[in-house]
This record gives structure tokens, sequence and C-alpha cells, in this order.
């Protein structure tokens, strides 16, 4: 804010001090300060929702008024150059506003004394303009520096000579002025700062949140560019020990202006972290993630919008952002792969373990009978020959089996295996599985309800799970075998049941565990668990349902699955 004693010193020379309260030469008596006072307020009031340009026009407007000067200016130092350009003007017009459009700071002008902070001399002879020559009443020129502190915003000068207190009201409208700018200065700031942190928050948002970086990097880069004002920004990487940039990551904005952006990029190297600005109206930041070079750069149509402390704030938060952002997905990829290559490890140990498990059995078989043939000291008839080589194919066809049970269910649990859906006729594919399972076709009977519709599955996988528990209830239980499968809400049911002394006791809730077998026989667990994991595949469950006789295993499949993509 101004403090008073930066209100009531005015440059000019031999002028006093401003008293506290300046009464309008125009005012007459008490209603004359009322009036004066009244004009006072009513301006401060406006100025409150007034733009800077409004407020200074307003307030030169009523110094005018009330000092009774009928030509007076006001100009502000210019930031880039430090020359005063005119900003608002009573009475001025023609000539006086070409001659005072702009004054060079390096002048002798009172009007550029004043702004550097020397004594402006009373009644200088203003500047001529050229061979036209100025009305005679321009001939002379007061001016009041408009301070805040040791900041120099400007100027307010009168054409003509001093009288009575109108020095004493410039300098005071002169502060109001200085605080009209500060003002401005400060909501320029704040609004800066605004759209500096809600830049960066949405590019944090949106480079944090759950979308794939790749995905994110398209919006993210249009968000950074409103951000910034630019006409294009780009992203380009490249290994570190790279002599020149490589990759384009990512492109925004006006194309062409891009591209040109890329190859002013291209066309030096990085040397180091540190900002530079790149061509006409270009920045860049550098930064490294990833063992790569990361450049972050935009452009401007106003050059000088590339050496704006915002703009670089900007572009160094979003570099921050984007490197984090690099930084978390490349440690999200390392944990994925970690994971992935503990999990295939695991899966390996434990095919490794399964197959040793499942395939003693029938190696044992297949030595017992190929030891016995090759017996010396017993001749064998051609009747337990043939017996042990029919043992042999057997125990190998089994083998094979175990094999192909065991990579199924490996890839399940790798979740590699992929279902083939279609629509299946459940009553046809009950009798291809009991024709392709070692259980006697006669030793089957099949209860099929009339309401039980077409299922969109996977025939094979389906089948396989069907022989799966026909094989099972064979091995484990004694035939007859019954299979019934009917509507149980919004679920098809199959049971299969057989007619065995059913699963003990201690191992019913592990029965669809890998290893776990009803008796010694290899192989029980391991296709119970196959079944498991092509039904839990379909959305569906399977269960070891109470029965009155032997086991019931049920396998259930939601009809509200089981829609065509088509359909769906």
């Amino acid at each position: 804010m101004i403090r008073s004693s930066a209100i009531s010193s005015a440059n000019f020379a031999g002028s006093p001090a401003a008293p506290a309260l300046v009464r309008s030469p125009i005012g007459v008596g008490e209603r004359g300060a009322r009036a004066d006072a009244a004009r006072l307020v009513s301006l401060l009031n406006g100025l409150a929702s007034s733009t800077v340009t409004e407020s200074l026009s307003a307030i030169l407007a009523a110094f005018a008024v009330a000092a009774g000067e009928r030509r007076a200016m006001l100009h502000l130092v210019d930031d880039r150059t430090g020359a005063l350009r005119l900003a608002a003007s009573v009475g001025l017009a023609g000539i006086a506003r070409a001659v005072y459009d702009e004054v060079l700071p390096g002048s002798d002008s009172v009007i550029a004394t004043t702004a550097r902070g020397a004594t402006a001399a009373r009644g200088a002879t203003a500047p001529s303009a050229g061979d036209a020559a100025l009305p005679a009443d321009d001939a002379a020129l007061w001016s009041v520096a408009i301070r805040s502190g040791a900041r120099s915003y400007g100027v307010l000068s009168v054409l003509g000579r001093p009288s009575g207190s109108s020095t004493e009201l410039a300098a005071l409208y002169a502060g109001l002025a200085a605080v009209a700018l500060e003002r401005d200065e400060i909501q320029r700031s704040v609004a800066q700062r605004t759209r500096v942190l809600d830049t960066l928050r949405e590019l944090r948002d949106l480079l944090a949140g759950p979308v794939e970086l790749a995905d994110s990097k398209p919006v993210a880069a249009e968000v950074l560019l409103r951000g910034l004002g630019a006409e294009a920004l780009v992203v380009v990487r490249t290994a570190l020990s790279a002599a020149r940039l490589g990759e384009v990551a990512v492109v925004a904005g006006e194309p062409v202006r891009a591209h040109r952006l890329i190859d002013e990029l291209r066309a030096s190297p990085p040397i180091d972290d540190g900002p530079r600005l790149v061509g006409r109206g270009g920045l860049a930041v550098t930064f490294t993630s990833g063992g790569h070079l990361h450049v972050l750069a935009a452009v401007w149509a106003d050059p000088c919008a590339a050496t704006d402390p915002v703009a670089l704030e900007i572009l160094e938060g979003a570099a921050w952002s984007i490197r984090l952002a690099v930084e978390r997905k490349n440690a999200e990829d390392d944990r994925a792969r970690s994971s992935t290559a503990t999990r295939t490890a695991e899966l390996q140990r434990d095919f490794i373990h399964r197959l040793s498990h499942e395939l003693r059995t029938p190696l044992t078989a297949i030595r017992g009978y190929a030891s016995s043939l090759r017996a010396d000291d017993v001749e064998w008839d051609a009747g337990s020959v043939a017996r042990f080589l029919s043992g042999i194919v057997s125990e190998a066809a089994r083998m094979q089996r175990l094999v192909d049970d065991l990579l199924d269910l490996a890839a399940i649990e790798s979740g590699s295996l992929r279902l083939r859906y279609d629509w299946c006729d459940l009553a046809t594919l009950l009798e291809i599985s009991i024709d392709v399972a070692t259980v006697a076709r006669e030793d089957v009977s099949v209860d099929l309800a009339d309401d039980v519709p077409a299922l969109w599955v996977d025939h094979d996988r389906l089948q396989q799970v069907l022989v799966n528990l026909l094989d099972n209830a064979r091995r484990h239980g004694h035939p007859p075998v019954r299979v019934i499968a009917r509507l149980l809400g919004d679920d098809v049911a199959i049971d299969v049941v057989d007619s065995g002394p059913g699963v003990p006791e201690a191992v019913r809730d592990s029965i669809f565990d890998s290893y776990v077998c009803g008796d010694q026989s290899a192989g029980a667990g391991l296709g119970l668990a196959i079944c498991r994991s092509i039904a839990e595949a379909h959305s569906g469950t399977i269960d070891l349902i109470p029965s009155e006789t032997g086991a019931c295993l049920r396998v259930r499949l939601p009809l509200t699955e089981m829609t065509h993509p088509l359909e769906a």
C-alpha cells in the first residue's frame, strides 16, 4: 500500500509538502470542500471495481477537475524498454498527443527526469513537434512522479504552469494512481499464481490418476498448452549418451510451429539441465528419468512470453510432474515384471512338482511291466505278454492325459487360457462326453430337463469338465453313474452322482486342490482342480453336494453371463 509520505512527496522544485487535507481551488468555503470530498469519495468507490486503465483515466480526469487544469497526461514506465508511454490524457489532441505518446528514458525532458527521481523544473520548455510548433499555451510543462516506495510507475504531467495548490493535488492523485497500479500488480500476480497452481494441479491429477500414462499424455499436453498460452508444445527424449535428441514423445498445438520447434531443439544438443531459450519465442527445460534425457519445450507467438518468469515456473513444475509420472510408470513396470518373473518361477516349480507327483504311479506300472517282460528266469506265455504290453500302452495313455491336464492347469493358472465361446446343445454335449469318458456307456443314465436352453460356452472345455467328472466317478465311486441337468434359478446345474462310498470327511473341503485324492489313486485331485478352474472361467462354480448315496459333484453355470456379444 502507499504510505502518506509517498503521497506527499512531489518531485517539483520549490513545492511545499502536501497537507493532510487538500482543498480544491475551485471549491468555495465549506460547500466547496464538501463537494471536493464527495468527488474524492466517489472516485475511490469507483476505483474498487474498475480496471487499471479505467482507474487511471478516472484519476486523471478527477485531478483535472479538482485542480482546474485543462491539459494533463499520465505516462507509465514500460518495464521492458524503460520508455514512458502515454496511458491517459485530458485535453490533448492532434500534435500534442503525437509529441507525448512516448518519452525516451534517457532524454532530458521534464517527464523523463521526473521519472528518474530528479527535480522537475518549473516552467520547463515543452518539446517541439518537428516542423509543427505547439500552441503558445503548451510551451510550459510540470510533472509529479507516481511512486510507491522505491518503485517508480510513471509520471503525472500538466501542460502549463502550476497555480495555487495544484502541485499538492497532483501529488495526491499521483498517489491514487500508484495505489491503482500497485493493486493491479497484486491482482495480476495473484492471477498468475492461480494460473500456475491450477495448471500444475490439473497436470498432476492427470499424470497421477488411474489412466495409463500413454493415454493421459495428450490430455496433459493440452492442459499445459492452455496454461502456458503457447502456440505449440513438445516433449522430445533421447538416451543420455546420445549426441542429439531422438524420439518425439508428445506434440500439441499448431503442428507446423511444433515441428519447427523440434528442428530447433535438434539443431543444438542439450548441454545441461537448466532452462534455455530456443529459436524465436521458444523456451525449453530438460530433465532426466529412466535412463533418458527429456526436453519439454513450448513456443509463443510473442517472443517476450518466453522470458516470462511465470512461463518458466509452469514449465519447470510440469517437468517435475512428468518426471515423477515417468518414474512411477517405470517403477510399476519393474514391479509387474518382477511379479511376472516370480509368478513364472512359482508356476514352473509347481508344474515340475505336480508332474513328478502325478507321473510316479504310471511310470512305476510301466517299469514293472517292462521289467517282467525282460526277466530271464521266467518264460511268459503269449497271453501274459499281451497283457503286459496292454498295460504299458494303457499307462502311457494315462501319462499323456496327465501331462495334458497339467498343461491345461498351468495355462489356466497363468491366465493364458482363452475360452472359445459358441452356442452348445447340452444333450449333444453329454452324449459326446459319455462316449469319450472311460466309464461304460451302459453304466451312465442321463436326466435332462426339457427347459434347459442352449448354452453360450466353450464346447471343448465344458466337455473336458464332464469327462473328468465321469472318469472321477468311475475311478473313485461305483456304477451306476447318474447325470442330472436342470435349471436352478438363473443357473444351469449339472450333477454327476456315483454309487460309491462317497468322499471321506477328511478331504471334503479340499477335493478340488491339485494334490488331493480320495484314495491312493493318482490324478483324482488334478482333474477336479481343472474342472473348478474351467467352471470359474465361465463365471460358474463346482461344489460337492450332500447325497444319500455316493458323491455328487455339481457344476453351476449362470445363464445371465451367457449373452452373445452381438446381443449384449
